[in-house]
């Protein structure tokens, strides 16, 4: 999950795998699901991949927590999550999860949006 009205890239150890969307927010509704699909032709074979977020925009951006869903056989599983924040410190770690260039730090509080069909955006 990620909140954010800021685009950014995803990359993997080759080079651009997409965008992330600008997210339309609130002052009152910040927090969005966001699903991101890396073409299938950029994993397969793969037992492991290394994704790069790198922010490209002025606004901005929050990660909260990454799930990372696989399709095989037909059949979707969890792969992976990673929590992140002051309270996932060991997530973090097992991941080497690192940001550079932090420009804030804190405790925030969101809420989705009323209707459940608002809660994702792909």
């Amino acid at each position: 999950m990620r909140e954010s009205p800021a685009t950014g890239h995803r990359h993997r150890e080759r080079g651009p795998a997409g965008r992330w969307r600008p997210l339309l927010g609130d002052s009152d509704y910040k927090w969005r699901n966001q699903i991101f699909d890396i073409p299938p032709a950029l994993t397969a074979g793969r037992r492991s991949l290394t994704i790069v977020n790198t922010f490209v925009s002025s606004d901005g951006f929050n990660e909260f927590l990454y799930v990372i869903e696989q399709k095989v056989n037909g059949s979707w599983s969890t792969a992976d999550r990673v929590d992140i924040g002051p309270d996932h410190t060991a997530s973090e770690a097992a991941h080497d999860y690192r940001i550079v260039g932090e420009g804030w730090r804190g405790t925030q509080t969101f809420a989705y949006p009323p209707l459940k069909e608002d809660w994702t955006v792909q």
